[in-house]
């Protein structure tokens, strides 16, 4: 049992540290026309070729990061929600809405009404936000019930 939770906080440690800082931004020394990759080439490459293309130098921790997120990428190609021509940093615009303060309120005060509105009129990186809305309205409703 410790084992597994080990094992699910180490991963959980190096998915929420990455940061897409190589494919946002060129590094000293290296020209701006050489980061015109797309998700395709990602892909393709491991994270040795990655390092020598961007001109850093990855830690392990990096590197196995890299590997999962070419693994995930490589997935939603598959499924269709990504093409291979696509743009990492578009993908990376995509994938990082912050919170979204008017779905939460929504989803916390109008409950399962709320959610459904959000889930249905606005856009997809605001349904986390509205869930952790109804989570919030169903706890404290409820407590309010059991009183």
């Amino acid at each position: 049992m410790k084992k597994s939770v080990l094992l699910i906080l180490a991963l959980a440690s190096i998915l929420l540290s990455y940061q897409a800082k190589a494919v946002n931004s060129a590094p000293h020394g290296v020209d701006a026309a050489m980061l015109q990759i797309t998700v395709g080439d990602i892909v393709d490459m491991n994270a040795k070729e990655f390092a020598q293309k961007t001109g850093q130098r990855y830690s392990v921790k990096e590197r196995i990061t890299f590997g999962i997120i070419k693994s995930k990428l490589k997935s939603e190609v598959k499924k269709g929600n990504l093409k291979a021509t696509d743009s990492p940093a578009k993908v990376v615009q995509e994938s990082s809405g912050g919170f979204d303060i008017v779905a939460f309120l929504l989803a916390l005060f109008l409950s399962i009404i709320g959610f459904a509105i959000v889930f249905f009129f606005f856009e997809r990186s605001s349904r986390k936000a509205a869930l952790i809305g109804l989570i919030v309205s169903v706890i404290v409703y409820g407590g309010i019930f059991l009183l």
